[in-house]
This record gives structure tokens, C-alpha cells and sequence, in this order.
């Protein structure tokens, strides 16, 4: 299974912003397979609520 591995951080005009590309877009190239899509909304969801919780 592939997961986030990389999130980049930069700034556009004046604000610092993170990008990354989601699990579930990216697992969904790789498997149509509903486990692996729930497991990876799971991460996605999880991660973005990290962010969130930093800023």
C-alpha cells in the first residue's frame, strides 16, 4: 500500500501554504479496491485535521 509521503510547504503571496497530494486521489489510481479507499479517506481526513491543528 502507498501512503502520504510528502507535503510541501511554501509561500505565495505573503502566506505559507502546504500542499500534498491526497490519499485518496492518489491510492485511486493504484487500486479500485473499497478497503484501501476507506483506509485512505481514514489517513486523509486524519492528516488534514493535523494541519489544521497546527496552524
Amino acid at each position: 500500500m502507498a501512503l502520504l509521503r510528502r507535503m510541501s510547504v511554501y509561500t505565495e503571496h505573503g502566506k505559507t501554504k502546504l500542499g500534498m497530494m491526497t490519499p485518496v486521489k492518489m491510492l485511486s489510481t493504484l487500486s479500485q479496491d473499497g478497503s484501501i479507499a476507506q483506509t485512505a479517506k481514514e489517513v486523509e481526513d486524519k492528516t488534514i485535521l493535523m494541519v489544521d491543528e497546527a496552524k
